[in-house]
């Protein structure tokens, strides 16, 4: 299965991906009753009494249930909008039929080896809750310094003003066995809040695409609307991205702080962590403001751990000084495959609703 890795841009998308079609929406768990399935028993439920729930129909064994069902939906239907557990909410669609219970949720898995795999380590595949940052007033006070000096690394304050949007198109190479196979991954953000994955191998294309107020996820021809808890992951996830982290920067729930000293390929870089819609990134800057690595503890390539990313090959990209060179390590080991490699990176591309809207048949 090919993961969904946030990294990406627009142009694409639109025209080669129109007209989806919506699917109906499928029978979940074989037709069990969740809230008891969850409880530890397996009891059929009624057609007749029956809620839909993003691309999945419910089935109850009686109204009570039913009722607990949609008084809170977000932890009694299929965790991660139905994707694969084991590979993470944007990947590829779960069996509805393949599931699992666990710390009271139901997850569902693209195949055997996955539900084997999430059973034995299920922390290893579940990104963890986000503990409050505890920081003192100097942190906070030399965090506006480390703020100022990270805008000034990009190109100034106001020349990331007059940016609205991005658009990043990377070359994903998978290596194994001595073959590699080769695919597109485009990131398109546009500020603030807008975010749109599209991943491209030959014929096959998938699109993952927010803007807070909605989503959706598409494979090939096949589109569904994001729920809620998809939307956030995406969003949220896609706060990890520098530019996007210093584009909130005067949103209320932002807050950038000094995290002390470190270094980065023998250079001494300072630390800023930044919170930002709940998860926690430490961003580290060189002696010229320009963000060299970030760091973070969350889900890459299908597990989670600790990830380091590192920047290189800086370049002028209109107003901004953005880098083309990305290696990304997991847990303290450089991640060899897949390698991405930045193709081209576009400022201000134009961006219309389509871009995060579904627009399906």
């Amino acid at each position: 299965m090919k993961q969904h890795i946030l990294v990406a841009s627009v142009g694409l998308a639109a025209a080669a991906l129109a007209g989806p079609t919506v699917p109906p929406p499928e029978t979940a768990l074989r037709g069990l009753d969740p809230i008891d399935l969850i409880a530890g028993r397996e009891t059929p439920g009624s057609p007749q009494r029956s809620v839909v729930r993003g691309r999945y129909r419910y089935q109850f064994a009686n109204d009570a249930n039913r009722r607990r069902f949609e008084g809170g939906p977000e932890r009694y239907a299929i965790q991660m909008g139905g994707a694969c557990a084991r590979m993470g909410p944007l990947s590829g669609q779960g069996s509805p039929e393949r599931f699992l219970v666990h710390d009271g949720r139901i997850y569902v898995f693209a195949s055997d080896i996955c539900r084997t795999a999430f059973r034995t380590a299920p922390n290893r595949f579940l990104d963890p809750a986000e503990r409050p940052v505890s920081v003192t007033t100097t942190d906070r006070e030399q965090g506006r310094t480390l703020l100022a000096r990270a805008l000034e690394g990009l190109g100034g304050a106001p020349a990331l003003e007059r940016v609205h949007s991005l658009q990043t198109k990377v070359r994903i190479i998978y290596r194994s066995g001595g073959e590699s196979q080769e695919g597109d991954l485009i990131l398109t953000m546009g500020f603030p809040g807008r975010f749109r994955t599209e991943e491209r191998w030959g014929k096959w294309a998938s699109v993952a695409a927010a803007d807070g107020n909605g989503g959706f996820r598409q494979e090939a021809e096949t589109a569904w609307p994001m729920e809620r808890g998809e939307q956030d992951y995406f969003l949220r996830a896609q706060q990890r991205h520098p530019l996007a982290l210093l584009q909130s920067r005067e949103e209320p729930d932002f807050l950038g702080a000094s995290g002390g000293t470190d270094r980065v390929n023998g250079e001494e870089v300072a630390l800023l962590q930044v919170s930002r819609r709940g998860v926690l990134t430490t961003l580290a800057l060189d002696e010229r403001g320009r963000i060299v690595q970030t760091r973070y503890r969350g889900r890459a390539f299908g597990v989670v751990g600790d990830v380091v990313v590192t920047y290189s090959d800086f370049r002028q990209v209109g107003s901004l000084i953005l880098p083309y060179g990305t290696e990304t390590r997991l847990d303290g080991r450089r991640v060899l495959s897949p390698t991405h490699r930045v193709d081209a990176i576009t400022l201000n591309p134009k961006l219309t609703a389509d871009h995060f809207r579904l627009v399906g048949k």
